[in-house]
């Protein structure tokens, strides 16, 4: 077999993150092809990658003319490659030591694996850890919408998702899971000849649960591996914007529709008709700058979305916690949520905090 991995990068204006997630790359101990494939970023952008270019002899760049989007450049950069496993990895990333030195054995032995991810931090000092990925399907999405109409059964699903997700954050064992989020999906070259690449009909967003989705019909695993580790530098700050709210939604369309019909898919987008919940609880506002008090041994939430689904997860070892600034500079400008639980998840406070 070819022990060649391939990395795939698609880069759309995150040619300064670029940089690091090559540097990370290159202190591997691992036999690498990066490509990157620009999707029409700019002239700055050009610049950075034509240069980096010159620094790494394992790096290809690829400039598309126009943004083809996700799905598309991921295929263009698939049909150049020359390694048995792939790696689609987002531009935001920073491998940690011997990530893929311990991932490669374990995709190459592991017959029933489809694909396979390792522990994501949201930060450098790896204090939040990022959530589960679950598949979306009718039926989830249902229980949202209703849920997110109505305090009373919000809760009842906040409490699910939480429990869930500490199940997942409290696990150190290698497991399988539902779905892999597209910032970091090492896969093999025969599962993507056997399943497809991924749906160029999707402008943004759920390609990647459609490509878990194939691979779970196929018969294969998704696999967490936490004894490898990456930071994905999960920046939620072009998701409020009206472009990619609208990628969002047309996405959630396509992806309904191919699974589910497209009569069901529309008789569930009616339910985004029904009124959003009131509150039944308060939150109070804090500060990023000033220590939090925290429940001992349990867990500080960290959300842009009041929902707390998803979330970031950090375990709680002190009577308090204080934002640390580096982690705090990296954040876009907005408000924050933070969720404090007991070890069991039942709830001990809320807290909104703004980023100026």
């Amino acid at each position: 077999m070819n022990g060649l991995l391939s990395i795939i990068i698609v880069n759309f204006h995150s040619a300064e993150y670029v940089r690091d997630c090559l540097k990370g790359i290159s202190e591997q101990n691992a036999d690498v092809e990066v490509i990157i494939v620009d999707n029409a970023s700019g002239a700055h952008d050009r610049d950075v990658l034509e240069y980096l270019q010159t620094q790494y002899a394992f790096l290809t760049v690829m400039f598309n003319g126009n943004n083809e989007g996700f799905s598309k450049a991921n295929n263009q950069g698939f049909a150049v490659s020359r390694g048995e496993q792939i790696l689609f990895l987002n531009p935001d990333t920073f491998l940690s030591p011997r990530c893929l030195e311990r991932l490669i054995p374990f995709l190459r032995t592991a017959t029933e694996a489809g694909c396979v991810t390792p522990k994501l931090w949201m930060d450098e000092s790896k204090i939040f850890l990022l959530p589960p990925s679950y598949l979306p399907s009718l039926w989830r999405k249902m229980q949202a919408r209703l849920a997110f109409s109505s305090g009373p059964l919000f809760a009842a699903y906040q409490d699910r998702w939480i429990s869930k997700a500490l199940s997942f954050w409290n696990s150190d064992s290698t497991s399988v899971l539902d779905a892999i989020s597209g910032a970091f999906i090492m896969t093999r070259r025969d599962v993507l000849n056997a399943v497809g690449l991924f749906d160029e009909r999707f402008p943004l967003y759920f390609e990647d649960s459609d490509l878990c989705r194939r691979i779970r019909r196929a018969g294969l695993k998704l696999y967490y591996f936490p004894h490898s580790e990456a930071i994905h530098y999960y920046n939620q700050s072009a998701k409020g914007s009206p472009e990619s709210i609208h990628k969002f939604m047309t996405s959630e369309k396509i992806y309904m529709e191919k699974y589910y019909g497209q009569f069901l898919a529309r008789q569930l987008s009616l339910l985004d008709r029904l009124p959003e919940r009131r509150k039944h609880y308060s939150i109070r506002a804090a500060s990023f700058s000033k220590p939090l008090d925290t429940p001992e041994n349990g867990y500080l939430l960290f959300s842009p979305l009041e929902t707390i689904i998803p979330c970031a997860a950090h375990r709680v070892t002190d009577a308090q916690f204080t934002f640390p600034p580096d982690f705090v500079a990296k954040l876009a400008v907005g408000m924050y949520y933070v969720l404090l639980t007991t070890i069991n998840g039942k709830i001990y406070d809320r807290f909104v905090l703004e980023k100026r």
